[in-house]
C-alpha cells in the first residue's frame, strides 16, 4: 500500500510538471518570437565566420538568404549549410559555369581568406568538394552557436519556470503533501494523468507550428488547458486545509512568530525552486517519465481476475450480483 501511494504521488507530480512544462515551452516560444535571439545568435556566428560586417551584409543581402526572411526587417533564425556554401562562393565571386575561380580569394581579406584557402587546396579545385568543406565548416561553427543559445535558454526557462510556479502557486512541497494526504484527490489526478498518456499515445503528434504562427495563442491555449484540469493552482483567500478531495489554496504563510513566518516562506520558496528546476527539464522528459511510471503502476496492480475470484461463485460475489441486477 505504501509503495502504491509513493508511485501515485510520483505520477501526480510528474503530470503536474508536464502541464507546467507545456506552459513554460509556450511562454519561451512567445519570448523568442519577441526577442528573436536565435536570429541574433546566428548572425553573430556568421560574423565570426566571415570576419567583417561588410561581407556579412553581402551574405544577408543575397537573394537566397532574403528568401529565408519573414519580412524585410526580420533576419532568419536558421540557414541551411548548403545554402550558406552557395551564397558564400557566389559572394566571393568564385562561381563559374563548371569550375571554381581561385582568384576570388585574392579579393577576400582577413580571417575568411585564411580559413577558406586550406579548404580550397584540400578540394583540389573541385566545386562540389569545396562547397562540402564549407558546409562542414559552417555546421561545426553552428554547433558552437547552438551551445550559446542552449546555455542562455536554460537560464531563461528556469526563470520562466519560477515565474510560472509562483503564478500558479505550484509549490512542490505543498503539492506532494496534498497528493500524499488526500487519497480521493490523488486518485483523481492519477486518473487524469493516465487518460492523458493514453490519448497522447493514441493520437500521433501534430507537426509543430511554422515560424511566425501565433505564439501568444499557443500560450493562451496551454494556460486554458492547464486551468481546465482542476488542479489546486492559484492563490486562495484563506489558510490551506486538506478536506475530502478538496485541497484549498494557500494565500500567504500565516505564523504567529517571526521565525515561524520565515520558515514557512522559506519552505514555500524552496518548493517553487524545485518546481522551476523540474519544469526546466522540459515536457518531453516528463511525458516519457509519466509513460514509464504508468506502465510500472499498471504492472504493480493485482490481476483483475484474481481480485474478483471467489470460491463461493457468483452468488457470493457482490460485484457479480450487482452486474446481474
Amino acid at each position: 500500500m505504501i509503495h502504491s501511494t509513493i508511485i501515485d504521488v510520483t505520477v501526480g507530480l510528474a503530470f503536474i510538471y508536464l502541464e507546467l512544462s507545456i506552459v513554460c515551452s509556450a511562454a519561451t516560444e512567445l519570448l523568442e518570437s519577441v526577442l528573436r535571439k536565435r536570429a541574433t545568435d546566428l548572425e553573430a556566428g556568421i560574423l565570426r565566420l566571415v570576419g567583417d560586417k561588410a561581407t556579412l551584409s553581402r551574405v544577408y543581402a543575397h537573394p537566397l538568404i532574403q528568401a529565408l526572411m519573414r519580412d524585410d526587417e526580420s533576419k532568419p533564425s536558421y540557414i541551411p549549410a548548403h545554402t550558406f556554401a552557395l551564397v558564400l562562393v557566389d559572394v566571393m565571386g568564385m562561381s563559374t559555369a563548371a569550375l571554381l575561380d581561385p582568384k576570388g580569394l585574392d579579393k577576400v581579406e582577413g580571417t575568411l581568406q585564411k580559413a577558406l584557402r586550406p579548404l580550397l587546396k584540400a578540394a583540389g579545385g573541385e566545386p562540389a568538394r569545396f562547397k562540402q568543406y564549407i558546409e562542414d565548416w559552417f555546421d561545426a561553427s553552428m554547433e558552437r552557436v547552438s551551445g550559446w543559445y542552449k546555455r542562455r535558454t536554460q537560464w531563461i526557462i528556469f526563470g520562466l519556470g519560477f515565474v510560472i510556479a509562483a503564478g500558479f502557486n505550484a509549490d512542490t512541497l505543498r503539492l506532494a503533501n496534498l497528493l500524499a494526504r488526500d487519497g480521493a484527490w490523488r486518485a483523481s489526478v492519477v486518473s487524469i494523468a493516465e487518460e492523458h498518456v493514453k490519448a497522447s499515445v493514441a493520437v500521433p503528434a501534430t507537426p509543430q507550428a511554422e515560424a511566425g504562427s501565433s505564439e501568444s495563442a499557443s500560450l493562451r491555449e496551454a494556460l486554458q488547458k492547464t486551468a481546465d484540469l482542476g488542479l489546486p493552482f492559484g492563490w486562495g483567500p484563506g489558510p490551506e486545509v486538506t478536506g475530502l478531495s478538496s485541497p484549498q489554496l494557500l494565500s500567504l504563510p500565516t505564523q504567529v512568530t517571526l521565525l515561524g513566518w520565515l520558515v514557512a516562506w522559506g519552505l514555500k520558496l524552496l518548493g517553487m525552486m524545485v518546481t522551476a528546476l523540474a519544469v526546466s527539464l522540459g515536457a518531453p522528459f516528463w511525458f516519457d517519465l509519466l509513460n514509464r511510471l504508468s506502465m510500472v503502476r499498471s504492472a504493480s496492480r493485482p490481476d483483475k481476475k484474481d481480485r474478483g475470484a471467489s470460491p463461493v461463485g457468483s452468488e457470493g460475489n457482490p460485484d457479480i450480483q450487482r452486474q446481474a441486477a
